[in-house]
């Protein structure tokens, strides 16, 4: 079976490696990113070769495609793929609204294709602590949760610009509803995230975003629980 990688930033290059410790050779994978140093660096550490764009990639005709780019075009990708016959995996939800995700999980079935997103927040440490006590019974009735989750941005990614990746407008909030989802009871009526843009942040960041502390979380999360 051949994979197809899409998005060689730390997303892509997980999903490389966790496909060679899974046994595929390097030869039954490629890269597709439009940044030529992501495609060199792809092929210095893991010997994978890189395409440039999208079109190239499908010719190779690979079975499997792995959608690993953030934001609105993850479920642009999927549907191209899965409009081809592939099976997909996507980083990140493939809808940003339940009739997009509805629209795509569709068209797998017409296809006959496997669509899987990821799914990785619910399997953290912090939220199966978090979904514990909040189904323990001595822990008493939920009445109100706040979360909060997010990475510390000076130390995401510290080897490379911020603006070179991420785009001002990626919304990832449906990743939030998620999470949430994970952790509320069943009896939980309603859910609800705020995403807020980046574009609505200053950016370039400050100076002061810009500094890497040696030692930081590039995680973070914040529980707070109100119960009778």
């Amino acid at each position: 079976m051949k994979f197809l990688v899409i998005g060689g930033g730390s997303m892509g290059k997980r999903r490389i490696r966790c496909l060679m410790a899974g046994g595929v050779p390097a030869d039954r994978i490629r890269l597709v990113d439009p940044r030529a140093d992501r495609r060199e660096e792809s092929q210095s550490k893991y010997n994978v070769v890189g395409f440039a764009d999208l079109q190239t990639a499908m010719q190779w005709n690979p079975a499997t495609v792995l959608v690993c780019i953030a934001g609105e075009k993850a479920g642009e990708v999927s549907a191209i793929a899965l409009e081809s016959g592939k099976n997909v995996f996507c980083e990140v939800p493939m809808g940003m609204t339940a009739a997009e995700a509805r629209r795509l999980g569709d068209l797998a079935r017409r296809q006959g294709v496997l669509a899987a997103p990821g799914a990785q927040q619910p399997f953290h440490p912090l939220v199966i602590q978090c979904r514990q006590w909040l189904r323990d019974p001595s822990f008493g009735k939920p009445l109100l949760f706040n979360l909060e989750w997010g990475q510390y941005m000076p130390g995401w990614h510290p080897y490379e610009d911020l603006g070179a990746f991420y785009s001002p407008g990626q919304l990832l909030g449906v990743m939030n509803l998620e999470l949430v989802s994970s952790i509320s009871s069943p009896t939980t009526a309603s859910t609800s995230s705020n995403a807020a843009a980046k574009r609505s942040l200053p950016w370039p960041p400050p100076a002061a975003m810009s500094i890497t502390p040696s030692a930081s979380p590039a995680m973070a999360c914040r529980f707070r629980c109100s119960s009778t």
